[in-house]
C-alpha cells in the first residue's frame, strides 16, 4: 500500500507541477505519442503491463503516466495491481535466503503462516511463467516458430 500511495503522489504531482514544459518536449518523441494514443484507449491495461516489466525505474514511469490521459481510478488500481507480482516474488526471494540461513544454521520450527507465504510465493511467481509458454526469461518455450 505503501508504494501504490507513494507512486500516486507522484502521479498528482506530474499532473501539476511543470507538465506543460514537460508535454511541449515529449511532443518531439513518437514513442512517448504512441504510449499516450494507446493509453486513450486502454489506459488500466498499458499501465499494468508497464509497472510489471521493469522498463523504465517506477519514479520516472509514475511521472510519465501523469502526463498521459489517464483517470486516476484507474491509474491506482492499475498501479497496484501491477506491484504485487514483484513485492510478492520479493517477499518470496527474502523468505527463501532466510530458509537457506536456517540450513546452513540448523533448522527451527517454521510456522503454518511461514508455510502459506512460501507457497504463495512460489505459486505467484511460478505459475505465471507456466502458464504464458515463456522459459522465465521471456523466451517462448514453444518450438511454433522453429521450422
Amino acid at each position: 500500500m505503501g508504494s501504490t500511495a507513494g507512486a500516486t503522489a507522484a502521479f498528482l504531482l506530474g499532473k501539476m507541477v511543470g507538465r506543460s514544459y514537460v508535454v511541449s518536449k515529449l511532443k518531439n518523441y513518437p514513442k512517448f505519442e504512441a504510449v499516450a494514443i494507446a493509453i486513450r484507449r486502454s489506459g488500466f491495461k498499458i499501465t499494468v503491463l508497464l509497472r510489471l516489466a521493469p522498463l523504465l525505474p517506477f519514479n520516472i514511469l509514475n511521472y510519465l503516466l501523469s502526463l498521459t490521459p489517464i483517470s486516476i481510478g484507474e491509474y491506482i488500481l492499475a498501479t497496484w495491481l501491477g506491484m504485487v507480482p514483484i513485492t510478492l516474488a520479493l517477499v518470496y526471494v527474502g523468505t527463501t535466503i532466510k530458509d537457506l540461513s536456517d540450513v546452513t544454521h540448523g533448522w527451527k520450527d517454521i510456522s503454518l503462516a511461514h508455510w502459506i507465504l512460501l507457497t504463495v510465493g512460489f505459486v505467484s511467481t511460478d505459475f505465471p511463467c507456466f502458464f504464458s509458454g515463456s522459459d522465465g526469461f521471456g523466451r517462448s518455450s514453444s518450438k511454433q516458430g522453429i521450422k
